[in-house]
């Protein structure tokens, strides 16, 4: 038969497909030796062992059973029974090694239910497999970045988290439960290196800002998205009020065309094709059809006022035009709903003007700030995860949200002797790893062990 299995080990003999799962025949081949005396060759004695039942990784789209006929032998030196399982079968549990590297890399991203399913083992050995690699990945540290940001994220009522980025990348560096300023002040060291952290960007929710105060000389930059979807929302909230007042009226169709416009009004994203800088926004005047409504073209203008405050190059020339804004925003018609911006603008003024003191210029002649955007945008990809871990508890959100992105043995690598991880690689690394002959999990070396 050919080499059904792909296991050195192990020689396949035959195989039973059924509609739920595939039993393969197979017989061990691998000669054991004594620890004792390995230069002495062993020797059978004369019977076999009763045959083992494993699980081995999905095949077809099906578990795979393996029933494994093994020899009995011992040592030609001392006459000790000789263990026999292989080295691709675990030495305790019934499953082979590759089948546990199979389940460690789809926990990264599946509910172990789903894993269980596909693998044919219980819930219970999975979710086990799943807290054994999740303690075994704590190991990595991260480097720590000159930028770090923080953002909150609720996943439920009661399942509030502190996601810690890199603000340059939005790379993942850590997650914990919690937003109160005592546990982060308590986690971060353990997390990051302080030391190298020079700016720190953030919401200015109360506890952000005091986590900032107790990180002493560190740049706290207010988080500009934050500021400009509060401008957003009060600008939505006076195309409401115009549109409701239009349907009161009797004018419907008119306020079906304001309310169509809404996003046009509050000034639309540029392309990422057609955009050169994370600063250019469509702000061209506000369209003929709101023309005639006093208070959406002083929104549409108050807007504008503050994405032209976001797009200055310096900090002197930035607080002219904030105070621009300001008077934009005291527009009767309006003030009522730009009353919030303005209180938050005030309240966190020298946060909000931090940021153009961290300003870079980058090569193709675009401005670059720091923002925690990159780590908003995978806010629905850590509510998933977190779904996916309900029921297996905060340690393997944790392993699912920093390690999710990552595959073991392409991206990150678990040396098979003294344990240690390798990683998260680079592209380029990843690439110059994939045309070296495969190797199974524990045959793996990192740069101390490999010879």
């Amino acid at each position: 038969m050919c080499d059904l299995l792909a296991l050195p080990s192990l020689k396949a003999v035959s195989f039973e497909a059924t509609q739920v799962d595939l039993c393969v025949d197979a017989e061990l081949i691998a000669i054991p030796s004594c620890e004792h005396h390995p230069a002495a060759r062993p020797r059978k004695n004369g019977r076999d062992r009763d045959p083992i039942k494993v699980q081995d990784t999905p095949m077809h789209g099906k578990p795979v059973q393996l029933v494994i006929r093994r020899h009995q032998w011992q040592c030609g030196e001392c006459r000790k029974r000789l263990p026999n399982r292989g080295p691709d079968i675990h030495p305790t549990k019934p499953m082979t090694r590759r089948l546990i590297r199979h389940v460690e890399n789809a926990l990264l991203r599946r509910t172990a239910s789903d894993v269980a399913m596909e693998t044919g083992l219980s819930t219970d050995q999975v979710g086990a497999i799943g807290a054994a690699l999740a303690s075994r990945l704590r190991a990595i540290h991260l480097p720590t970045p000159d930028i770090l940001a923080l953002d909150g994220i609720a996943c439920s009522r009661t399942h509030k988290f502190q996601v810690i980025t890199d603000g340059r990348t939005g790379q993942m560096l850590g997650i914990f439960r919690g937003l109160d300023a005592d546990t982060a002040v308590r986690v971060l060291p353990d997390l990051v290196d302080l030391s190298k952290v020079k700016v720190l960007v953030t919401d200015m929710a109360r506890e952000n800002v005091a986590i900032g105060k107790a990180m002493r000389g560190v740049l706290h930059v207010a988080d500009k998205w934050h500021v400009i979807e509060k401008c957003n929302t009060a600008v939505r909230g006076v195309v409401k009020d115009m549109a409701d007042e239009l349907s009161r009226s009797g004018k419907s169709q008119d306020a079906k065309k304001l309310a169509a416009l809404s996003g046009k009004i509050a000034g639309e994203r540029t392309p990422s094709e057609r955009r050169t800088s994370q600063f250019e926004f469509d702000l061209e005047h506000a369209p003929n059809a709101i023309s005639r409504y006093e208070s959406v073209v002083a929104a549409h203008k108050a807007r504008w006022h503050l994405m032209h405050f976001y797009s200055s190059g310096d900090r002197h020339l930035a607080a002219s035009r904030l105070d621009q804004f300001r008077e934009r925003a005291v527009h009767p018609s309006i003030q009522e709903r730009m009353d919030s911006v303005l209180r938050h603008i005030d309240s966190h003024e020298a946060y909000i003007l931090n940021f153009f003191d961290c300003l870079e210029k980058r090569p193709d002649g675009s401005v670059w700030g720091p923002t925690t955007s990159p780590a908003e945008r995978k806010n629905g990809d850590l509510k998933r995860l977190w779904r996916a871990s309900r029921g297996a508890g905060d340690e393997q959100f944790w392993m699912k949200a920093m390690f999710h992105p990552y595959h073991l043995d392409r991206h990150i690598i678990e040396c098979g002797l003294c344990g240690t991880f390798t990683g998260p690689l680079q592209p380029g690394e990843v690439l110059e790893r994939a045309s070296r002959p495969a190797r199974l999990p524990q045959d793996l070396r990192c740069d101390a062990c490999c010879p």
